[in-house]
């Protein structure tokens, strides 16, 4: 499963489309589906257990859909055109109304790093448990990815594209 798109900007930036959660749209629009038409033909019929079965799976629709639009980012790398300029990471943080853009400058000493999720302790070691990428200098963290699973070696070579933009 694809969670994270990169593509090429025309000043050699790159852009990078990540999903937390990539099928919580479709589970959404499923959902939805069926739990839509069941609550209106429980409340035509008087049928309340039907009825809350419906409410049911239009929560988990509405959670599915939150969980979906709520949970992906879109982290643009640009890099420095001239002497004197720096590299840019720009993206939004936040939720709805409350979502702003930032921006913020990186100077040489910037990282790319993928890092897997910490495993409890006692806990045993899974080779699918996830991980996140993040870009890295001095105490500033951009969040770009987080993948979550057997696919989460993808990250590694967004990492190594990542790598190549920095300065």
């Amino acid at each position: 499963m694809n969670h994270v798109r990169v593509t090429e900007l025309a000043d050699r930036g790159l852009a990078i489309d990540a999903r937390d959660w990539p099928l919580a749209p479709w589970f959404a629009l499923i959902l939805a589906v069926l739990g839509a038409p069941l609550t209106v033909w429980s409340v035509i019929e008087g049928q309340l257990i039907e009825g809350g079965g419906g409410l049911v799976l239009c929560a988990f629709a509405g959670l599915c859909a939150v969980l979906g639009l709520k949970h992906r980012r879109r982290v643009e790398i640009l890099p420095a055109r001239g002497e004197g300029e720096v590299t840019r990471v720009r993206s939004r943080e936040g939720i709805g109304p409350f979502r702003r853009e930032f921006e913020h400058a990186l100077k040489s000493g910037a990282t790319a790093r993928v890092l897997p999720f910490e495993r409890p302790a006692g806990a045993p070691e899974l080779s699918d448990r996830g991980a996140d990428l993040v870009v890295e200098q001095d105490g500033l963290r951009v969040h770009v990815a987080r993948c979550v699973g057997a696919g989460w070696d993808e990250l590694e070579t967004v990492r190594a594209r990542i790598a190549a933009v920095l300065p």
